[in-house]
């Protein structure tokens, strides 16, 4: 969830590309977004007020610049900052088209140079340790905990 989302329960479509941004990580990585650690309530403040974004696994020098620079304006801490879906709609589009082309472009050299990186597959290293494991749960649960801790 974005932090907005989770410190005052803010559902907007800026929220909803932070999201796409943890999207983003998983075709990325191979790997759900905070899987190596517990889903609580420290882990929503270090979300919250320390700005944690999920691990990457892999050297950065891998994944396509312009990828990373889309992921990461996603998953900006100020949602002003994000882009929005029209924008998003626009890079890809551009980057499809450049790589259905196989021109020799800035992208299609980054995207080749992540495939053939043949780093290792992500699953595996996957481990699920008790509170980092995925499954359905709700959120109001411990939501007065985190309003209280805040």
């Amino acid at each position: 969830m974005a932090p907005e989302v989770l410190q005052y329960n803010n559902f907007t479509q800026s929220s909803d590309i932070y999201s796409l941004s943890m999207i983003m990580h998983i075709i990325l990585t191979g790997f759900k977004p905070f899987n190596t650690n517990p889903h609580n309530i420290k882990l929503a403040t270090n979300i919250i007020i320390h700005q944690k974004r999920p691990e990457f696994f892999i050297s950065e020098d891998y994944i396509p610049n312009d990828y990373l620079k889309l992921l990461k304006q996603c998953w900006s801490h100020n949602p002003l900052l994000r882009p929005n879906i029209n924008q998003i709609i626009n890079i890809l589009e551009d980057w499809l088209i450049q790589l259905d082309h196989r021109s020799s472009t800035r992208i299609t050299e980054q995207f080749i140079k992540c495939e053939r990186s043949g780093h290792t597959d992500p699953a595996d290293f996957y481990s699920c340790e008790d509170d980092s494991c995925y499954y359905s749960r709700d959120f109001t649960d411990w939501k007065k905990d985190l309003y209280n801790y805040l």
